[in-house]
């Protein structure tokens, strides 16, 4: 009786996140009570994170341990969950837009633009996205990524480029330049994949893991390969 109650609840939450879940009934009751337990820490240190003015979230958010926010408060969407160890940094206010339902994976790092002397960039991630671990995500240009994408480890993201053409001048004092980058809805994105500034994917993209991708595709597209090329529509 325990377990069907403590299993009540695991589908409960979930089930606000992914409609469609379903629980193996092989999973004990053991395992699904350390789940209540690091979520409520979770919710809690959401709530301590809240009050101190660096979230503003309507719902409920779940925040591992580890988390870092340097600059102004980040905007949250309703049943995210930020996982160990994720660092978010900005110096403009509401730079950082992470919809709802969303998952950022362990120690990645998110930063919209750092430069007080030209500071800008907006990074949204719309509803629905999962990004996996040790992720990087570069906004000083803008970066969007479209609603129900996922994303796997190591995703490299980088929407600012140094000028090498000024003779003579170190290349770290050259000019900068930031076109932007929009990934679309419903793209998967393999491991390691790398994607550079002013690169626009459509929707419905699938890229191969390793690929970096150095141009705009359009939609329904799978792309592999440095650089990365079309491999076929979908």
């Amino acid at each position: 009786m325990k377990h069907i109650k403590l299993s009540k609840i695991f589908v409960y939450f979930l089930k606000k996140r992914n409609p469609n879940f379903k629980i193996n009934t092989n999973i004990g009751s053991f395992v699904l009570i350390e789940f209540i337990k690091n979520n409520l820490i979770g919710f809690l240190r959401f709530l301590f994170l809240k009050i101190r003015l660096k979230i503003n979230v309507k719902g409920i958010v779940i925040i591992k341990s580890g988390i870092k926010i340097y600059g102004p408060k980040i905007n949250l969407g309703n049943y995210t969950i930020i996982e160990e160890n994720v660092r978010f940094q900005s110096i403009l206010k509401d730079s950082i837009y992470i919809g709802q339902s969303c998952r950022i994976g362990f120690c990645s790092d998110i930063q919209s633009g750092l430069q007080f002397s030209d500071p800008s960039g907006i990074i949204k991630i719309c509803d629905n996205v999962a990004i996996g671990a040790y992720s990087h995500i570069g906004g000083a240009g803008n970066v969007t990524i479209g609603s129900n994408s996922i994303i796997g480890p190591y995703f490299s993201v980088h929407s600012e480029n140094h000028s090498f053409s000024q003779n003579k001048i170190l290349y770290r004092l050259q000019d900068v330049s930031r076109k932007g980058i929009i990934i679309g809805e419903n793209c998967w994105i393999g491991a390691k994949v790398t994607i550079l500034d002013g690169v626009k994917i459509g929707n419905n993209c699938v890229i191969a893991a390793g690929s970096v991708v150095t141009k705009s595709f359009s939609n329904n597209n799978l792309l592999a390969g440095v650089p990365a090329k079309v491999l076929k529509k979908l």
